[in-house]
């Protein structure tokens, strides 16, 4: 298969270049999932897709701790050595449909979601609204 059929390679040789160019996310973003009750204190965020980190940054300056998963050893070599000095990110190898995380550290109440992860105290309609990408213009 060529690598424009394998989308979980697509950055593989270019994650630094990614990184360099691809805008952060905001601190807003948190402060909005606290204040609609949807992140609490203390949360293990679960980034599915994580790429090399990025839209984890705002939760790790929160306090929160992230599990980053990503397909792509490049993109998750690169959010490794970004992120791991914090001592609260680590990543693992896997794809929305297979995690590889262990089915007793999700939710049973929140399933997990792209980008945003896993809110487990979040009431239905606010963890609908935590599984939209915040991304920039479209």
């Amino acid at each position: 298969m060529n690598e424009a059929m394998r989308p979980t390679e697509r950055f593989s040789d270019r994650a630094g270049v990614y990184t360099r160019g691809r805008p952060t996310y905001p601190d807003a973003l948190v402060a909005h999932l606290r204040s609609e009750g949807a992140l609490p204190d203390g949360a293990v965020v679960v980034d599915i897709g994580v790429g090399t980190g990025l839209s984890a940054e705002p939760f790790l300056r929160a306090g929160c701790s992230v599990i980053g998963v990503e397909p792509n050893a490049a993109m998750r070599a690169v959010g490794d050595e970004r992120l791991g000095a914090t001592g609260r990110y680590r990543s693992v190898d896997g794809r929305a449909e297979a995690t590889t995380l262990a089915s007793a550290a999700r939710s049973s109440s929140s399933p997990a979601r792209p980008s945003t992860g896993s809110i487990p105290s979040a009431p239905a309609p606010k963890r609908a609204a935590c599984s939209r990408r915040a991304a920039g213009p479209r």
